[in-house]
């Protein structure tokens, strides 16, 4: 696609507001480019594996969820000048939306909690310590000198049934909300008895396995708890065009009062007079406040790069006012 055709596309896009042929095989590309070369580890791919069904997939849920429904193919169409500016910065943006797409099951969701139920609550305790956080040897506070469990699978699934029943709390499988499974009391009822019932200390790896078998659960990624952040090519100085394309996605995905909160907080004002200005109460711009910080943190892949980001987006909102 020429300059001039891209041009044309941009033009057209924002009077009818259709997608142009030209304009979808240039994202189906950039959805191409990324599967094939993009660098990202299989556990990112929906069926695990980067193929041809996984780009389709990958293709047709950054289309309709983030470019389409979000307004971010608009954004895009109106900063970027270029069709090269254009495919970098729709790179930008599908690299994001996989990486937020990547939904862990809900074995997953149960390992996490457990992690930090182990972590956080007194009534458990490291006892032999490991490189990888999966292979550490957890048990009861209160025990001393305990073994570490050497029994079969099927030895701990008998342990787990043994346990009893559990109030399960299910969603349906496309919900987009993380199921809980079992509630915090609940899952720490069934921690300590599981320690109790075999009276050894046990991994997270091992608690996985039982999760999946006695809750009738997918099953666990664990490597994605350990594995290296996706590095993504970054020039050492931030290009100013790329910079400000990336702020104004950003203020595509916030809300007028995200971006008041924004402009607000900048001006250290407090959050008793945000609340009170924007009419609503000090917990609400506590939590549009960090809404903010979690669309910035998925835009910018470094801490230096979030910070010019959030300065950006702070100078367009300026912009937008002065020219109101």
């Amino acid at each position: 696609m020429s300059n001039n055709e891209y041009r044309e596309i941009r033009r057209r896009y924002r009077e009818e507001d259709a997608l142009d042929p030209r304009l979808a095989a240039e994202l189906r590309k950039i959805a191409s480019r990324l599967v094939r070369f993009g660098g990202l580890p299989p556990s990112y791919a929906p069926y695990r594996v980067w193929d041809k069904e996984a780009e389709e997939e990958v293709f047709q849920s950054w289309c309709a969820g983030r470019l389409v429904k979000n307004g971010e193919l608009q954004a895009l169409l109106d900063v970027a000048a270029t069709i090269e500016a254009f495919r970098r910065l729709g790179e930008r943006s599908l690299r994001q939306h996989v990486l937020n797409q990547r939904e862990r099951s809900q074995v997953q969701n149960l390992y996490v909690r457990t992690a930090e139920l182990l972590r956080d609550d007194t009534d458990f305790a490291e006892f032999v310590a490991a490189a990888r956080p999966q292979d550490v040897w957890w048990g009861l506070a209160r025990w001393s000198d305990p073994p570490q469990f050497v029994g079969s699978d099927n030895d701990l699934f008998a342990a787990a049934w043994s346990l009893g029943d559990f109030e399960i709390v299910r969603y349906r499988p496309d919900a987009k909300k993380l199921a809980p499974v079992l509630a915090a009391a609940e899952l720490k009822r069934f921690v300590a008895g599981l320690f109790g019932a075999v009276a050894a200390l046990l991994t997270l790896s091992l608690f996985a396995r039982v999760f999946e078998h006695r809750f009738d659960l997918g099953a666990p990624q664990l490597d994605s708890l350990d594995e290296e952040p996706v590095e993504v090519a970054a020039d050492e100085e931030p290009d100013a065009l790329e910079l400000g394309q990336t702020a104004v996605a950003i203020i595509a995905e916030m809300t007028q009062r995200q971006a008041e909160v924004v402009v607000g907080t900048a001006a250290e004002e407090t959050q008793d007079d945000m609340a009170e200005r924007l009419r609503c109460s000090v917990g609400t711009i506590n939590n549009e406040q960090r809404r903010v910080g979690a669309i910035i943190d998925r835009h910018g892949e470094a801490d230096e790069q979030r910070g010019d980001l959030l300065r950006k987006v702070v100078d367009l909102l300026h912009e937008g006012d002065e020219r109101q």
